[in-house]
């Protein structure tokens, strides 16, 4: 197959998108998604303060925190963000087959983001996170032949 051939790499703060024409071709680095939100600190993503919960069996209260829901949460809105970005691209014919390099949690969240469409057009996955490594180092964990 020929055309236009993506790699997304990504975590649950920042996702580059690279591109070649080539199957053996380098990567070159065509967009930059951020999401500033997920870097916080949990307690800062929160609008208010935890909340607090007396227990009638003990002495005193407790607090109440959500900061875990709150970074997933978080992460999940950035996946969704990612993948209105590829089905746009997509829309637009800008690429022909899509691999994805992510962490974890972010491969997760992208699987169940991604639109089926976009979905078919992916080659392969994996679960590095390599958004701060060069083109060349993020290609080095790719086929030879893409």
């Amino acid at each position: 197959m020929t055309g236009k051939i993506w790699v997304v790499t990504a975590n649950t703060t920042h996702a580059r998108i690279l591109s070649t024409s080539s199957p053996r071709g380098d990567l070159v680095e065509q967009h930059g998604l951020f999401h500033p939100a997920s870097k916080n600190k949990s307690i800062d993503l929160l609008s208010d303060r935890p909340g607090r919960d007396s227990n009638s069996d003990q002495r005193g209260s407790h607090t109440v925190g959500h900061e875990k829901d709150v970074k997933a949460h978080e992460a999940l809105l950035f996946a969704k963000e990612v993948s209105e970005k590829l089905e746009a691209c997509h829309r637009r014919n800008e690429f022909n087959r899509l691999y994805l390099i992510a962490s974890p949690q972010m491969l997760g969240h992208l699987r169940k983001q991604l639109s089926e469409t976009v979905r078919a057009h992916v080659t392969q996955e994996s679960d590095f996170n390599l958004v701060k490594e060069t083109p060349a180092a993020i290609r080095a964990h790719l086929p030879k032949h893409l």
